[in-house]
């Protein structure tokens, strides 16, 4: 079988974790073609009660996604953290610098 999403390449990037215990990460993905997709992430992480193959409990982590921001297509820039705001530094905003851009700072908070 032939796969569809061929040359389709996902990756993330771990920037660090906020007092409140939120992780803040951020994606890239391109499905093949000349765009590189990035997307900030704010996951909740947390421990939980499942079952291994042998139907034995055991603990294994729960990443939930609380926010995400698009960066655009070839984002470039740096994300700082400083408290449980997260700062969106843009550099390079994509290969037209045209759009909607992501926001200077959001606050990550659980709901």
């Amino acid at each position: 079988m032939e796969d569809a999403a061929q040359g389709a390449a996902t990756a993330y990037g771990f920037y660090g974790a906020t007092p409140n215990g939120l992780l803040v990460v951020v994606a890239s993905y391109s499905g093949g073609g000349t765009g590189v997709f990035y997307t900030l992430h704010i996951l909740d992480v947390a421990a939980v009660r499942a079952f291994d193959d042998d139907g034995k409990p055991y603990q294994r982590i729960n990443l939930t996604n609380l926010r995400s921001v698009a960066l655009g297509d070839r984002w470039q820039g740096e994300i700082k953290l400083a408290g449980n705001t997260v700062r969106i530094v843009t550099t390079k905003k994509g290969p037209t610098d045209q759009g909607p851009q992501p926001p200077p700072a959001i606050t990550a908070e659980r709901p």
